[in-house]
């Protein structure tokens, strides 16, 4: 990294005096490398044309000596990047947690634990910080996600004053009631002085966005993975940060704003910045590697403000970077708008020459003779005054507002130069071709412009498994109080869950998928219910509809899901030897597959017969085959009903034929009838000898 003022030791080994000189070097590097090379005027200028209102707020500028020109801005860069962001982030990511044992409980673990990352998203906006950051990777190259644990976040537990460090909670009271009591003074004598109120909290997880502009990293290296320790700048109210570390709070009330230095930071109009109460805040992290095995940690604002510093808490830094592209050779992210900005200011030039053009020649103009009677403050808006020498001939009048048809074509081809550059086809932009006439053929052009992203959705990929498994590592850390989540259960319902970090225990990454782009279309859904309905599946209007409106098809496979879950608790409880029930409606196939894996565990399969026999995972799987033949007529027409296999019952036994036919003996008839009955349970796969257990 950036050399410090010690220069005989790395940075992460330097005391604590030398450690935070260094910091602040690094970062006064930083800003003044970025602007020598040109960085932070690139990201400036992509910047205020993604975001153009800035240049015209909602109106026509004028310019030129007497306000001649028209400046006509057409943003084409934000649609095209608002569709970029539609074609990768339109569906929402799938999570499946990763668990290091296979066991029923242990998925049963991985199935909360999606549902708590899914809470994250959804009901705490980190989906939300992955489409800004996803945007800002595709305007200003790059976007960064760090995760932490906020100990002031979530619901209120308590509350503390200086004067007692913690307040004992009789089980009878709750947060509310001590808050109430507090208010009414509680037992404190009259007169008596005591300080602010602190509140106590369970603690959450919390997620910050950055700009590229904001992580500071070593310029000079040639790709972000060989960043080893950077530091990430936030603002922050300076109150704030004395609730948070009330020990510095004389010096963070000297903490001097950077917010108004050039070249720091970047913002729509300077001349409306108030940064009095807003103060930098910011945390270096190092990853562990050779230089610093352990990793490390620190939090500071200025050289005198060094609030913590330790190992870092975690295996991995819990921050992620999307970037639109990668400027190689460079620590730095290259944004897909970035060629695009120059077609965006050629594209705006054109405009406004033609813009101007038209309002200038679209005007009443008077031709009167010098010395006339004609004032030109006495003309309306849009009418202007020619005047010629007396006795001459007026002059004549050109057509001012023609407009070359060169330039209107100039002006086309920008446009198709930007969508070429983007990778945004037509039918994405919402004009469907007359040629494609179904479906599939739209949804096979929106994957074109899909493919053309792939890099960026890989890097979306990435960004979501990393930042959902710092989440998980963090929770398994940090969330010791038990909490509830309102999550999204069977059948679209919601419903409440408890967990705590335990649920995380086994939990040790999460993959991601982004999902089919061809579902984005209403078209492609369609598509889709056709062919699992010509598939077989059997689809009712509940999850037809859910299918058709988002194209998720969760709710197909949920049921077969929990009852896979509920078939491998089982088959664990029949190996530890303890009974479990069959229930008439089972499904007897499905629940046999996976209780006959246990016979390929070696004790068992050496196991005698005559303990076989007695064991419950034998008499189980026996009463699983009777179940197979019901005879009770309703339960077999109802399992006929869900699908299930069954075994027909054997035909009832026919009347003996009559003697001296040449056909043998009544007990000759029945051994025969016997042996094909046998041979009929043997096809049907049902085991020699008799079921025991049965119901």
């Amino acid at each position: 990294m950036l050399e410090g003022n010690n220069k005989e030791l790395y940075i992460t080994d330097q005391p604590d005096e030398d450690f935070i000189v260094s910091c602040m070097s690094e970062i006064d590097r930083y800003y003044d490398y970025t602007q020598r090379v040109g960085l932070y005027d690139l990201w400036n200028y992509a910047y205020r044309l993604m975001y153009r209102v800035s240049s015209h707020f909602g109106r026509i500028p004028k310019a030129g000596e007497s306000g001649e020109f028209d400046l006509l801005y057409v943003n084409r860069i934000k649609p095209l990047v608002q569709h970029m962001m539609s074609l990768v982030t339109a569906s929402r990511p799938v999570f499946t947690p990763r668990s290091t044992n296979t066991d029923s409980s242990s998925q049963e673990k991985t199935q909360t634990a999606k549902a708590v990352v899914n809470y994250y998203y959804d009901e705490q906006d980190f989906e939300e910080d992955y489409r800004t950051n996803a945007n800002r990777a595709l305007f200003v190259g790059e976007g960064f996600h760090e995760i932490t644990w906020d100990i002031m976040g979530g619901r209120i537990t308590g509350m503390k004053s200086p004067e007692e460090q913690s307040i004992s909670h009789e089980a009878s009271e709750t947060p509310e009631e001590e808050i109430q009591e507090h208010e009414a003074g509680g037992e404190e004598e009259a007169g008596e002085e005591t300080g602010p109120t602190e509140f106590q909290f369970e603690g959450d997880a919390r997620g910050y966005s950055y700009f590229p502009w904001d992580v500071i990293r070593e310029p000079l290296l040639r790709s972000w993975k060989e960043v080893n320790g950077f530091t990430l700048r936030r603002y922050v109210n300076r109150f704030e940060l004395i609730k948070r570390f009330p020990e510095f709070e004389d010096e963070i009330r000297n903490i001097e704003s950077d917010l108004y230095l050039y070249g720091r930071n970047i913002f729509l109009d300077w001349g409306l910045i108030n940064p009095d109460d807003l103060v930098p805040f910011y945390t270096r992290y190092e990853k562990p590697s050779a230089l610093c095995p352990l990793g490390q940690i620190a939090m500071f604002s200025n050289e005198e403000t060094l609030f913590m510093r330790s190992a870092l808490p975690y295996d991995k830094v819990p921050v992620q970077r999307i970037s639109g592209g990668e400027l190689d050779g460079t620590p730095f992210g290259y944004g897909m708008t970035f060629d695009l900005l120059p077609l965006q200011t050629m594209y705006d030039r054109l405009y406004s020459q033609i813009a101007s053009n038209i309002a200038v020649g679209s005007g009443v103009t008077w031709v009167a003779e010098d010395g006339g009677q004609v004032n030109f403050k006495e003309l309306a808006e849009s009418h202007n005054l020619l005047s010629y020498p007396a006795g001459t001939n007026p002059p004549t009048i050109a057509d001012k507002m023609y407009v070359p048809a060169q330039m209107v074509q100039f002006k086309s081809d920008i446009n198709n130069e930007m969508n070429l550059n983007s990778g945004i086809n037509e039918v994405t932009q919402g004009q469907v071709p007359t040629s494609i006439k179904s479906g599939i053929g739209l949804s096979i052009m929106d994957a074109k412009s899909v493919q053309f992203l792939s890099f960026f959705q890989g890097q979306c990929v990435k960004y979501l498994e990393g930042d959902a498994s710092s989440l998980v590592e963090i929770l398994r850390t940090y969330a010791d109080t038990e909490r509830m989540a309102k999550i999204v259960g069977e059948f679209s319902n919601y419903k409440l869950l408890n967990w705590s970090k335990e649920t995380f225990q086994d939990i040790q990454s999460v993959t991601v998928e982004i999902g089919n782009p061809a579902l984005r279309s209403l078209s492609g859904r369609i598509d889709l219910v056709q062919m699992l309905q010509q598939s077989g599946v059997q689809l009712d209007a509940q999850k037809l509809l859910s299918v058709v409106e988002s194209g998720n098809t969760d709710i197909i496979t949920e049921q077969d899901v929990a009852k896979q879950l509920t078939i491998r608790k089982e088959s664990e409880m029949l190996q530890n030897g303890l009974p479990v029930q069959v229930l008439p409606f089972d499904d007897d196939v499905a629940h046999l597959k996976d209780h006959c894996k246990v016979w390929d565990r070696p004790e068992f399969r050496n196991m005698p017969l005559e303990i076989r026999m007695q064991h419950p995972l034998w008499l189980h799987e026996q009463a699983h085959i009777a179940n197979m033949t019901p005879m009770d007529p309703v339960v077999l027409q109802i399992k006929q009903l869900m699908g299930q296999q069954i075994i027909p019952p054997p035909p009832p036994p026919q009347p003996p034929p009559a003697m001296g036919n040449g056909m043998g003996t009544p007990a000759d008839v029945q051994k025969s009838m016997g042996k094909a009955i046998q041979q009929q349970q043997n096809v049907a796969g049902i085991a020699p000898g008799p079921i025991a257990g049965a119901q």
